[in-house]
């Protein structure tokens, strides 16, 4: 019966985590943006709750939380930056055909700004090589994007000065 138990929990724990990520939509430029701004708020020793896009202490009540009320992972975290990643930079590709600078600035400063977000995950989960080094090809793939565009397109980049 045990054996029986064990196999029907983890059955629900796979349909649940392989579910659970089906309905966030990032089709919404301005959801996109909120998340990537969300990212920049992760602190050290911080998880993120990917279904309700909020943070959690790395502590016990946590661990709990996330393997049996809300199922969730790490996996479901770097999944969710790197969507929030590819997306923004869809989005500041539409808005240059649209002549959108000021817009593309904004997501150029948050993206900038996420690095920090993302580098305190691999603080919270460094005991895990595999995921530091997905982070780290993340990081890497943001930075040379944004080398790529500064080159490209380098007004994006200029500064007004104030008169």
């Amino acid at each position: 019966m045990n054996t029986l138990a064990s196999v029907s929990v983890k059955y629900i724990k796979d349909i649940l985590l392989d579910n659970q990520l089906g309905h966030i939509s990032m089709e919404n430029n301005e959801e996109v943006i909120a998340r990537l701004k969300f990212i920049s708020h992760i602190q050290k020793d911080e998880k993120i709750n990917v279904r309700q896009v909020n943070r959690q202490p790395n502590n016990f009540l946590t661990k709990i939380y996330r393997t049996i009320i809300y199922p969730d992972n790490r996996t479901n975290s770097l999944k969710f930056i790197r969507d929030v990643i590819y997306r923004s930079f869809e989005i500041i590709e539409t808005l240059i055909i649209k002549n959108d600078i000021v817009t593309c600035k904004v997501i150029f400063s948050d993206l900038l700004k996420s690095k920090l977000g993302m580098n305190n995950l691999k603080y919270t989960y460094s005991e895990d090589t595999k995921f530091c080094c997905d982070m780290d090809v993340l990081i890497e793939f943001l930075c040379s994007k944004i080398l790529f565009f500064k080159e490209k397109y380098p007004s994006l980049f200029e500064e007004k000065e104030n008169n």
